[in-house]
């Protein structure tokens, strides 16, 4: 349907073109308008012409696109679009002619005809070499229209899967298993320690408010991310107790640095998640810039027998979230320790002066 309507179309405009041509250039010669019943057969071959020429040079301008892309040189394309359509067109318009001279006239060679109509020769020339650089100029707006619009879609499906990624992110942290154990851990400091039930409620806001806050948000700083994740260690600290022993040391000079939000508190919830947290045997994590001032996470090893599929989830919501940002991969390793590191992203503003964070 598509390519039918382009077709009709391109005759649409090659008829209109070679109706108005012909029109002005025996008007401009004669003085007068043509009589079309009498003069029909070079009216005919005039649109036939016209058409033929747009229709080739529709034709040509996907050869250019793959010979010459607009992207890879604006220039060279637009000198190429120049030469061809305009060598082409006059190619058609001169075997026209010729074939009118063979049919129609008592004139012996084709010389002797433009010699005749010199200056019909020099305005229809004109004419074409115009109407090609207008072809040409639309050709690179439609191009640049396109491009833009590509552009603008392909944005559009970047910040849509961007925000699917952050709304599975809120809905795992709102869980109710999440809240359940949170409410839980209060019900049980309530009777214990009063301060510290209450100072769990203060985390426990502090925790949410970062949660909603970050979601519109591709990136936050380092400083942010610890800051929010040190309240999130209480939570677990609180619930746990010895049984889980988390350290963090990241120096002042990356505090800055940029990630996605809630990146170190997916990937602590998992080793909480998908690991025994005993007395007996304490889960270790720990946190901290390896040698390439790389985030690096790691925990001991000592997996529950139904660990579940929610690992590889965070997993992959991590990776897809930092594919949009860096070509750089998070990478993964299982030897003693299981171990993720993550590229930290550039500040976007000086480094500010910040003291090393350490917390265990």
């Amino acid at each position: 349907m598509i390519q039918i309507r382009r077709t009709i179309f391109r005759l649409s405009m090659g008829t209109l073109i070679g109706w108005l041509g012909f029109t002005y250039i025996f008007y401009s010669e004669q003085g007068n308008l043509p009589e079309y019943s009498q003069h029909w057969q070079a009216f005919l071959l005039a649109l036939l012409a016209v058409n033929a020429a747009v229709f080739v040079m529709g034709f040509l301008r996907k050869q250019l696109n793959t010979w010459f892309p607009w992207q890879n040189g604006i220039t060279l394309r637009f000198i190429s679009g120049m030469l061809f359509n305009a060598l082409l067109a006059l190619l058609i318009f001169a075997s026209a002619t010729a074939l009118y001279i063979l049919l129609f006239t008592s004139v012996k060679n084709f010389s002797g005809f433009t010699v005749l109509y010199t200056d019909a020769s020099i305005k229809l020339t004109i004419i074409t070499l115009i109407a090609v650089f207008i072809y040409t100029i639309i050709d690179f707006t439609l191009f640049s229209y396109n491009s833009y619009a590509e552009v603008q879609i392909e944005s559009v499906k970047l910040t849509q899967a961007q925000l699917s990624l952050q709304l599975q992110i809120l809905k795992n942290q709102l869980s109710p298993h999440f809240l359940f154990n949170s409410l839980n851990t209060i019900s049980s400091l309530i009777y214990k320690d009063a301060a510290v039930a209450e100072k769990f409620i203060r985390k426990l806001s502090l925790t949410y408010q970062y949660i909603i806050a970050t979601q519109g948000q591709a990136l936050v700083t380092l400083a942010e991310e610890l800051t929010f994740l040190q309240a999130y260690v209480f939570l677990l600290k609180s619930r746990f107790e010895e049984a889980l022993e988390v350290t963090i040391t990241i120096p002042a000079h990356v505090l800055q640095s940029r990630i996605p939000p809630l990146t170190l508190q997916l990937l602590l919830e998992n080793a909480v998640k998908h690991n025994i947290v005993s007395d007996e045997t304490p889960l270790q994590i720990n946190i901290y810039l390896d040698v390439n001032e790389w985030i690096t996470v790691s925990n001991t090893i000592q997996e529950n027998i139904n660990p579940g599929s929610s690992f590889k989830i965070g997993l992959d919501n991590i990776t897809k979230r930092y594919q949009f940002q860096t070509d750089r991969k998070i990478e993964v390793s299982k030897d003693k320790l299981f171990t993720v590191k993550l590229p930290l992203l550039p500040a976007s503003q000086p480094v500010a002066v910040e003291k090393d964070v350490v917390f265990a």
